[in-house]
């Protein structure tokens, strides 16, 4: 078997990633190494394990073979066996730099799941290998940053903070290190009193000491001063990137509710990436919520003009009013960090043994550990932004008696849309720090909290049949509850979502979109909304006669790029009784694709919106196939905008319920009929209700006969349904060409209501 394991890898090894093995004669020690190298680069760590230690068992290559695997190990964060690794290499060349560096790196590591005495020590032994490598060359990786890390854990701010400071300026290409030491100053000014902190800051005399004083202030709401220094470092030349400044400045803004400006800051940071650095800070204010698939997409781009783009498309994909001026999503976003900032700021060790999870049933997706700022409820609420309710228990002090039971809290997510009723659970399992850790019970399987159970009862019946002590049912509830707390989880932790502020009066927006052949290959699309005077009136109080009204619609890629937009601002009139609505057309032109068009309607002078998004497909008219429009409902047109059609006033109609007693107008354009040799087409239709539940008992409106000389024609009719029962129905219009003597249909959900 080793014989076979070795000459598979000997032959994968000849040739670059992906392609298939050739000859084994190419293959060397050296092209081993660089193989597995590749392979543990992209993250293939059990491939590249076996590729060094087959290098290992070849002989030639062993030291590098052995700090291979001290590398992998580290990468599966088994410091463990990295040290272990590492101090065989100590015993046979015991000025290795490279085993020093990573025995530091191990034992540094490993201190911070020790506790007292033995994390001094582990953390002690540290120091002397990193020590020992700077001894003999501090150039070494980035042996200076990493001592800095250690520093770090050890709150030894002002040696962490200068050890990272040199390691930028002797290696200014290390982007982690520079990065590193923007994360090194954040958790000193976090940990540190705000007037400790600015005095330290403004003692150092630079422009890290300088701009880290500004971000005291912002944190502190002496937003006028931060917001000073942050413009002076504009207006002067910075040894910092500009990114870091147009930031600092979104945040201010941000947090006086000045989104205009915090809008503009934010995007001149983007649009101005010129450096690696400058792209990192600005993922580094993202990244809480990233996708996987974005952080692959960012990891593999190269060019800072891509990265510009990457960052325009992940706001663009969020907004929820792409056709608004201010993109409200990065706006909460901002808003929602400087809150995490004052309530879920954790910079402490995340290790097994605070985990309430003992069992690993929750799984996070890789985008999760780029978070070292915050708490997991932090990150929740940076996704999701915050709960509708919060309910909380105190552990050891529970009503029931003293009991092992962590301190837990249950966050709340009403279901809303598609989206389903969300239970998070967290607990601060051994520590009193505000390391709140997800959980995917109130407590362990065999030891629930009972206080927490008979909280949330009234939300999830299978809570209280936890409280009544059935054992034979307990085992099976507890396994739901944790499998809804597993799914939970997971879609908290791959997706996010905006939420308007509370106080916000949110309305459904009766809408229709209808498909018609326009000129040059392109679809004319008929939107038509409905804005209901109802929740106008009720945020806008009683007395106000009238409001003012934003509605804009947006057309957009599937990626968030911005294909077409327009903006209304209306005055409308409110009726006493706040009953009826505005009816309103929007008319888009647009090239046949899969596009996502969103329409919003925003009171300008009240806290009320309301908006929907599709998906859809934009038919393509174009060719010489027979072909149908959308099948377009109207309504009569009173007063105001409106089209005439065979003398009568309408408009197009958002709704799917009709009265019985009012006629209901359909309209469609048919097209490419097929003429006669004397230029003559025709066709028939005709209309047809089914009820939805009995889809073979159809009912005939109308049927039409036409002779024409076009190929085209617009076919408007009046239906008479009185004589329909109260009900849901699919109102199907079906136009026959006489010439080709085909058939295509065309339908529509409808509500009739006597």
């Amino acid at each position: 078997m080793r014989i076979c394991r070795l000459t598979f890898l000997l032959l994968l090894c000849t040739l670059p990633l992906g392609a298939a093995p050739t000859d084994s004669s190419a293959a060397s020690p050296d092209s081993l190494l660089r193989i597995a190298h590749r392979y543990l680069s992209r993250g293939s760590a059990d491939t590249a394990r076996a590729l060094f230690e087959t290098v290992l068992s070849a002989g030639p290559g062993i030291g590098q073979a052995r700090l291979g695997l001290v590398q992998v190990a580290i990468k599966e964060e088994d410091w463990g066996e990295a040290l272990d690794l590492c101090e065989d290499i100590l015993e046979e060349t015991p000025r290795d730099p490279a085993a020093h560096y990573y025995a530091g790196i191990c034992e540094r590591e490993l201190g911070t799941q020790r506790a007292g005495p033995m994390r001094k020590i582990a953390w002690g032994r540290s120091q002397d290998h990193f020590e020992a490598v700077i001894a003999g060359d501090s150039l070494f990786k980035d042996v200076l940053y990493q001592f800095a890390r250690l520093k770090e854990y050890e709150e030894e701010w002002p040696e962490a903070i200068a050890l990272a400071s040199r390691q930028v300026l002797l290696r200014p290409e290390q982007v982690e290190a520079q990065v590193g030491l923007f994360h090194i100053y954040r958790h000193y000014i976090a940990e540190t009193h705000p007037d400790e902190a600015l005095n330290w800051l403004l003692s150092q005399e630079n422009d890290y000491g300088r701009y880290f004083t500004a971000e005291v202030l912002r944190r502190t709401k002496r937003f006028t001063k931060a917001e000073s220094i942050q413009l002076q470092f504009l207006r002067h030349r910075s040894t910092l990137p500009v990114q870091a400044h147009y930031i600092a400045l979104a945040r201010i803004y941000a947090s006086q509710n000045d989104e205009a400006r915090a809008q503009l800051c934010y995007w001149k940071g983007v649009d101005s990436i010129a450096t690696w650095l400058g792209g990192a800070l600005i993922f580094e204010d993202l990244k809480y919520i990233v996708s996987n698939k974005e952080l692959e997409q960012y990891t593999s781009l190269s060019s800072d003009r891509n990265k510009i783009a990457f960052f325009h498309r992940f706001w663009e994909v969020r907004d929820p009013m792409p056709a608004a001026a201010i993109n409200y999503r990065l706006m909460e976003h901002i808003r929602r960090y400087v809150a995490a900032e004052a309530e879920f700021e954790y910079f402490g060790f995340r290790t097994g043994f605070s985990n309430p999870d003992r069992t690993k049933v929750l799984k996070q997706p890789k985008a999760f550990y780029l978070n070292r700022e915050f708490n997991d409820q932090g990150l929740i609420f940076l996704r999701q932004g915050p709960p509708d309710k919060i309910e909380r228990t105190m552990g050891n002090m529970s009503s029931f008696g003293p009991t092992s039971i962590d301190p837990h809290q249950a966050w709340l997510y009403y279901a809303s849309g598609d989206e389903p009723q969300r239970i998070f659970h967290f607990a601060r399992h051994n520590t009193a720090a505000n390391n709140w850790r997800l959980s995917p019970l109130p407590g362990e399987p065999d030891l629930l909290d009972r206080d927490m159970l008979e909280n949330l009862a009234m939300y999830d019946s299978r809570y209280f049949r936890l409280q009544q002590g059935n054992a034979l049912e307990a085992t099976k509830l507890v396994s739901d509850l944790e499998l809804d707390g597993e799914q939970a989880v997971a879609a908290a932790l791959t997706t996010d979502r905006h939420v308007w502020n509370k106080g916000t009066t949110e309305f459904s927006v009766p809408h229709a979109v209808d498909a018609f052949r326009s000129s040059r290959g392109r679809t004319l699309l008929d939107v038509s909304y409905a804005i209901p005077f109802s929740p106008l009136r009720e945020a806008a109080g009683s007395a106000e006669m009238k409001v003012m009204v934003e509605a804009g619609i947006s057309t957009t890629a599937l990626d968030g790029r911005m294909l077409g937009s327009k903006l209304d601002t209306l005055d409308l009139m409110l009726p006493p009784d706040g009953k009826g609505s505005y009816i309103g057309l929007f008319r888009q032109l647009a090239v046949p694709d899969s596009v996502r068009l969103t329409v919003h309607v925003r009171a300008l002078t009240a806290p009320a919106l309301g908006s929907w998004t599709q998906q859809l497909r934009i038919p393509s008219f174009v060719g010489r196939d027979f072909m149908l429009s959308d099948l377009q409902l109207l309504l009569p047109a009173s007063s105001g905008p409106s089209i005439e059609i065979d003398g009568i006033k309408v408009v197009q109609s958002p709704f799917k319920t009709y009265p019985s007693e009012k006629p209901l107008f359909a309209y469609l354009q048919v097209y490419n009929l097929v003429k006669d040799l004397q230029g003559n087409a025709g066709y028939s239709v005709q209309y047809a209700l089914a009820p939805t539940d009995k889809p073979d008992e159809r009912i005939l409106l109308a049927e039409v006969k036409r002779d024409l000389n076009d190929d085209s024609r617009a076919e408007f009719r009046s239906l008479d349904i009185k004589a329909i029962d109260a009900g849901t129905y699919t109102l199907t219009v079906s136009v026959t060409d006489k010439k080709r003597v085909q058939t295509l249909t065309r339908s529509r959900e409808i509500e009739i209501t006597n």
